[in-house]
């Protein structure tokens, strides 16, 4: 039997199935530079977005809130000098409001969740660690219906206040507005707030307070678990911390590092706004009374101090400008 002799287009060696790395296959994807990557390599890398397509997004936005003469894109907090100086809340951030105790930051926090949901109809939830749901609602509706707080409490409400009662507890009824005051634990607090937002698509949620929700061995890990929640539900997280007692009898104002958790949640933060009163420990007469000082940090905003009239008789606090 004669041999068969391989012609010019045929070798001895092996068929090789695995064409060359730079050699375009049927079906494999290949990107701007020329190369062809894996189903595995894209999977790694998908969540990367270029940076010029992020910035065509912010001329557009801009060119948008030019033509509509719209400062605030965030959420806003309530407050006109705050509002302009961060622009609001945006989705995906955390911040930290602390003050010693007494000086209104509880008050404060409760401000922001109305301006979301009562205000710009925003889903929010507040999870109160201090107060009982019936506190927190009637704290809201003696802000809202401009009735002292102790009337309400004492049921001793006035017939001309009971009409701007019942518009007020309808005002909270069509609120998307949330409530939990079971005390639960972090990990619980997370997970009801995905839930939240699978259902409801809440845009804020408010933690108080943090010395209450965790315990100082935790705060260095909740405190970026906290900030992560906010990235990846693409929403804001507004959580209270509790200054350390003041060692001596009228405080100074206090800073993060007065923070009873050393600064762990601040350090996640991209705002920290911390509170001052002068008349929180000693009577104060003059037009420093009644006000509070709220110092902004951080890197969503520059550093600033705004003023802001606490009326903490009526459950919350109110532009400076507006309540003169």
């Amino acid at each position: 039997m004669s041999e068969t002799v391989p012609g010019p287009d045929q070798t001895d060696e092996p068929a090789n199935d695995t064409a060359a790395p730079d050699q375009e296959q049927p079906g494999a994807p290949a990107c701007g530079c020329g190369h062809v990557h894996s189903e595995d390599e894209l999977h790694l890398y998908q969540h990367a977005i270029p940076a010029g397509t992020e910035a065509i997004e912010v001329l557009t936005d801009l060119a948008a809130r030019r033509l509509t003469n719209a400062t605030t894109t965030g959420i806003p907090f309530g407050f006109q000098d705050l509002d302009l100086l961060t622009n609001g809340i945006q989705a995906g951030q955390l911040v930290v409001i602390g003050s010693y105790s007494g000086v209104g930051k509880s008050t404060l926090a409760r401000d922001i969740a109305r301006s979301c949901a009562v205000r710009e109809g925003l889903p929010a939830v507040i999870y109160s660690y201090e107060q009982t749901e019936r506190e927190l609602v009637d704290c809201i509706l003696a802000a809202e219906a401009d009735i002292p707080l102790h009337r309400i409490r004492t049921a001793t409400v006035a017939e001309e206040e009971s009409q701007r009662l019942t518009a007020a507890a309808g005002s909270l009824t069509q609120a998307p507005l949330f409530i939990d005051a079971t005390t639960a634990v972090m990990e619980s607090v997370i997970e009801r707030t995905e839930a939240l937002k699978r259902r409801f698509d809440i845009k804020l949620a408010v933690i108080d307070s943090w010395g209450l929700a965790v315990s100082p061995a935790e705060a260095a890990l909740y405190g970026p678990l906290i900030k992560n929640m906010a990235v990846e539900l693409s929403m804001a997280v507004v959580v209270v911390a509790q200054c350390r007692r003041p060692s001596r009898p009228v405080p100074l104002p206090p800073t993060v590092h007065d923070l009873r958790d050393d600064g762990h949640l601040a350090d996640a933060a991209d705002l920290v706004l911390m509170l001052h009163r002068d008349d929180a420990h000693t009577p104060v007469k003059g037009p420093r009374a009644g006000i509070t000082e709220v110092t902004v940090t951080g890197r969503a905003a520059p550093p600033a101090t705004i003023s802001l009239r606490n009326e903490l008789h009526y459950g919350r606090h109110r532009d400076l400008r507006l309540s003169a």
